[in-house]
């Protein structure tokens, strides 16, 4: 019995658990003739970087794609473009917003998205060119969509979160314009008041994650 238990506990321990990541972008007023595509270091296969993978309409301006992780913690980085070629590429990608371009901490560079991959599976919703998560998502047409409101934004340092459809709390991380994360916090209930007035006056970027995926939502402080 006690070799049997052995075994079992070495086989939980060497189990590899695979992260799906959903990355969302609308693309609203683009020119999508050619198709939307994401390109980054987005998969664990090497040989893989770099590829232009397109991504499936989903209507209403929404592009997805999927991937899937097994190491949490581990760095991603990406951006969209609607070119399926390098040739001219800078004239279809988009510019990502100093604001969100965390690139430089997570991967030494800068003028990309970057994240590092969550516990857990994760829809990853984008604006493109912008910082700014899309808001209205109607959720009967996204499933696990979620919903916040922030306010007053700008702030003096007293804000308060809105977030619908919370059932099991959520967990909220702030970013200041460089990618460190400066702030990390518990959201308990759909209304909660949050003291950041030990920060300094800046842009910062605003990450909360739920069971029904992750939000961001840039704030200021003045």
């Amino acid at each position: 019995m006690k070799k049997i238990f052995t075994l079992l506990m070495v086989a939980l321990t060497f189990q590899v658990y695979a992260i799906k990541l959903t990355f969302k972008v609308n693309m609203t007023g683009q020119d999508v003739s050619q198709g939307v595509y994401i390109t980054g270091h987005v998969t664990q296969t090497a040989a893989g970087d770099w590829a232009f993978r397109p991504m499936t309409d989903e209507g209403n301006g929404f592009y997805s794609w999927d991937t899937t992780w097994t190491t949490v913690g581990d760095s991603l980085v990406f951006y969209f473009l609607t070119t399926p070629s390098w040739d001219n590429y800078l004239d279809f990608r988009e510019t990502v917003p100093t604001d969100c371009d965390n690139s430089m901490e997570l991967a030494g560079w800068e003028g990309d998205r970057a994240l590092k991959v969550p516990s857990k599976d994760t829809i990853l919703y984008h604006q493109f060119s912008s910082c700014e998560t899309p808001l209205g998502i109607e959720k009967n047409n996204f499933r696990n969509s979620i919903h916040i409101n922030v306010f007053p934004n700008p702030s003096n340092g007293f804000i308060t979160i809105e977030l619908a459809d919370i059932s099991n709390g959520a967990n909220a991380e702030i970013f200041d314009i460089s990618g460190k994360m400066v702030k990390e916090f518990v959201i308990p209930q759909k209304l909660t008041n949050i003291d950041l007035t030990d920060l300094p006056k800046s842009i910062y970027l605003l990450r909360i994650t739920t069971d029904e995926g992750t939000i961001s939502n840039k704030i200021q402080i003045k």
